[in-house]
């Protein structure tokens, strides 16, 4: 996993295959851990030792691509992700092999749990405030 400075984004390497020339790598915890630090409300800063860190700081809300994004990385990814499901049912379906419906209604189960995970951002309209 990479962080990048100057976005503020992560990359994983199994992903996306451009990763900007500004980012840091880090561990899977340290991912887990500045998300989670972000999502409760802190900022992501590039520490003295050039690692990313969290500070106190006004929550930040994503943008509908970040969401997209966060959605994209989560479905695909290989031991979690909802595509494998779809993949798998679709192989056994057009090698009619039986159980396939029940592959298919793991994936649509863990698709809607990613989306429960990873919810748009609530937008306040001018009839609100």
């Amino acid at each position: 996993m990479y962080f990048s400075i100057s976005d503020g984004c992560f990359y994983d390497e199994n992903i996306q295959k451009v990763i900007p020339k500004d980012s840091v790598e880090i561990t899977k915890d340290e991912f887990r851990e500045l998300l989670d630090g972000r999502d409760s409300g802190k900022k992501i800063i590039i520490g003295k030792s050039g690692k990313p860190q969290l500070v106190e700081g006004d929550k930040i809300v994503p943008t509908r691509e970040e969401v997209d994004a966060q959605r994209l990385v989560a479905y695909a990814n290989a031991f979690t992700g909802s595509d494998r499901y779809f993949a798998e049912a679709q192989r056994m379906e057009v090698m009619g092999e039986p159980g396939w419906e029940e592959v298919r209604a793991e994936g649509i189960k863990r698709f809607e749990a990613i989306q429960n995970e990873f919810p748009w951002p609530v937008t306040v309209s001018a009839s609100d405030t």
